[in-house]
């Protein structure tokens, strides 16, 4: 398995730990028992996730566009590799520069818009946290909120020099030492109070802003700049040829010793699907919306929505800042206890019929019925769905023998897609989307990741003409969040921009987790959309953690799939011997009517089983111990991707909203 170069890459790549306790292992460097199991389970969950999984990473999976047609066309060739610097060597390479105080004097900073003060504490979200060390785990950090850090704050509103900040405070406080004012200034840029404009925006390739900006930041700012320009050329030499990647590495690693490049897979190929596909995949969306479990909006909103009319009643326009301070962020960690829904009373009853039944399956038209003409908020004006589309030939699938079935759904028509936009040319067409609520001007909103890391996911080209930068040094031209306010009509409530005269919608072109993200990204993402219905996979509410669900389908969409749920304690403890425990499992997975192909987890993370086969098992077994209850799906069937030459794939649709439907 190793001796495949192009699974071997794929692995080093991804995990270079795992690569070279892999080379260990080969080389029967003594290793213990355990560790060795680890070591080649995780060797096998990765080669079943090359062989199975579509989602793009890395050099496992990749990304193409496709055209919608009269008949399928399917045509794969090769692909390319498309690198970028990680996240992890921008953050230590820019932690690296700003560590010097000749360099820290030269740059132009920021108060970050994302803190708070509580209880004489200023509270700062940390974001671009590495994956190890001391800081890896603070979500926040707090320095005493003093007269002197308001005032640097206040001086600090708009991008200013350094030593603007410097003379301020001197000014005000003319008995403190330069010095000490230096050093109070840079400890507020280690907790990220202070931003400088040495961080790459979100929306900015991060070498050409690294290059841009390091030779006006003094004597070691030129030579550094020097060793940028280097990994650039030699960035856009391996992305134009793939040769030499060595050499970027090479470049990159005189600043920082973190892992320097990601990849992603571009695909070279030319793929048609027949325009019944698109219509299911749209009426798929519909579906979803007919049967959100949240029709009444986004959750947590309502009583928010409720304390700014009590305090500031309704047409009126009052700064984003202030209603922060004032009203504070909606409730998202609870939501209120509620009488059980007719929704989740009717999925219960049929989740257990089905289960008494032996039926893996269950009619959503049923459902629909039973939640049609309850009231609803008006649905999302775009969004994505993310399918896989079944059928065993291509013929098969021109003469619409085909299903679909539901992998996902996202908050905008960009956030799967948008990260992809600069490597598939695509984000004209994106930006389109993007824009088609009425009456309202989309902005991009761009923010750092909590984790270093997970830059790769946050990091999209500029898409849209306005963008809103929050707890980042802005670009420029970029709106703040001081020049946003909150108000509330009929419709519900809304953001206004001083700057542009007219309503706005953030928007976040990405799938980055806002639930990690600083408060006030995920409240500014979600403002807009706090009165409009939200569309999210098919949610099974109160009934989701029953040992079985049965399939949910309509027609020829599956909204979702039928799955089983194991718990460690429905077998053996973990120090049962091998055959106790598989035997166990043996007769459970009868008992329960199991399938032999399932899928290991879900969203993104769905690991391909064959329950067969002793290493899945023993994959199942670890997965148990390690993280407790295992949900097992069914997989789609051999031949589901004949229609594809039988290559995994999934198909992600952008849609709009128009007077007609999606």
């Amino acid at each position: 398995m190793w001796k495949d170069q192009e699974v071997s890459a794929a692995i080093s790549h991804a995990s270079p730990v795992l690569a070279s306790r892999v080379d260990a292992f080969l080389r029967h460097t003594p290793m213990r028992r355990t560790r060795a199991r680890r070591v080649v389970a995780s060797v096998i969950r990765y080669v079943l996730r090359a062989q199975h999984r579509a989602t793009p990473f890395g050099h496992f999976a990749g990304i193409t566009t496709a055209r919608i047609g009269e008949r399928v066309h399917v045509r794969w060739d090769g692909h390319r590799l498309v690198a970028s610097p990680t996240g992890a060597w921008v953050a230590d390479a820019v932690t690296g520069l700003e560590s010097s105080l000749d360099v820290l004097s030269h740059t132009r900073v920021i108060a970050n818009p994302a803190t708070t003060a509580q209880d004489g504490q200023l509270v700062i979200p940390q974001t671009f946290r590495p994956d190890s060390g001391p800081f890896a785990t603070t979500a926040k950090a707090a320095v005493a909120h003093t007269d002197a850090v308001q005032a640097v704050l206040d001086v600090a509103r708009d991008p200013v020099p350094w030593a603007t900040v410097v003379e301020a405070v001197g000014e005000a406080y003319p008995d403190e030492a330069e010095t000490d004012i230096h050093g109070m200034l840079a400890g507020l840029v280690r907790v990220k109070a202070l931003l400088t404009n040495l961080h790459p925006p979100s929306t900015v390739p991060p070498l050409e802003h690294l290059e841009t900006t390091l030779p006006t930041l003094g004597s070691r700012g030129r030579p550094a700049a020097q060793v940028v320009g280097r990994a650039k050329d030699a960035l856009a030499k391996y992305n134009a040829t793939g040769d030499d990647l060595e050499a970027v590495e090479e470049a990159m690693g005189a600043l920082s010793d973190e892992p320097a490049v990601g990849v992603d897979t571009h695909l070279d190929a030319d793929i048609a699907l027949p325009h019944a596909v698109a219509r299911t995949a749209a009426d798929a969306m519909g579906l979803l919306e007919d049967l959100s479990p949240h029709p009444e909006g986004l959750v947590g909103w309502a009583g928010w929505r409720t304390s700014f009319t009590d305090r500031y009643g309704t047409g009126v326009l009052i700064p984003v800042e202030q209603v922060v301070a004032e009203v504070g962020y909606p409730n998202w960690g609870t939501t209120a206890d509620r009488p059980l829904a007719a929704r989740d009373r009717w999925l219960l009853e049929h989740a257990q019929a089905a289960a008494l039944d032996r039926r893996r399956e269950i009619d959503a038209d049923a459902l629909l019925d039973r939640v049609r003409g309850q009231d609803h908020a008006p649905p999302v004006a775009h969004s994505e769905i993310n399918v896989r589309v079944e059928s065993p030939s291509p013929a098969a699938l021109d003469s619409g023998r085909f299903r679909v079935v539901v992998l996902g759904t996202s908050r905008t028509a960009a956030a799967m897609a948008g990260r992809f936009a600069a490597m598939t040319a695509t984000g004209g067409q994106l930006a389109v989307a993007l824009a088609s609520t009425p009456g309202v001007v989309p902005v991009q909103l761009s923010f750092p990741p909590n984790l270093a890391r997970h830059t790769h996911v946050a990091r999209v080209p500029r898409l849209l003409d306005h963008v809103l930068s929050v707890a980042e040094h802005p670009p420029l031209g970029a709106l703040g969040v001081d020049d946003l306010m909150v108000g509330c009509d009929e419709e519900g409530v809304f953001l206004w921009s001083r700057t542009l005269g007219a309503r706005v919608e953030p928007v976040v072109p990405h799938a980055f987790n806002l639930r990690h993200a600083p408060a006030l990204v995920r409240f500014l993402a979600e403002l807009p959309r706090a009165d409009r219905m939200p569309v999210s996979a098919f949610c099974w509410g109160a009934a989701s953690q029953l040992p079985f669900l049965p399939r949910v389908r309509s027609g020829r969409i599956v909204l979702s799939p039928a799955q089983w749920r194991v718990r460690p304690r429905d077998l053996p403890a973990d120090r049962a011997p091998w055959r106790v425990w598989d035997q166990a499992w043996t007769d459970l997975a009868d008992r329960r009517h199991l399938p032999r192909h399932v899928e290991l987890g879900g969203s993104d993370q769905r690991l391909c089983l064959d329950l067969s086969e002793l290493a899945h098992r023993f994959l199942l077994r670890t997965h148990l111990t390690t993280s407790g209850a295992a949900v097992l799906r069914e997989a789609p069937d051999v031949r589901s991707f004949g229609w594809c030459q039988h290559r995994p794939a999934e198909v992600l649709f952008q849609l709009t909203r128009t007077e007609g439907g999606t």
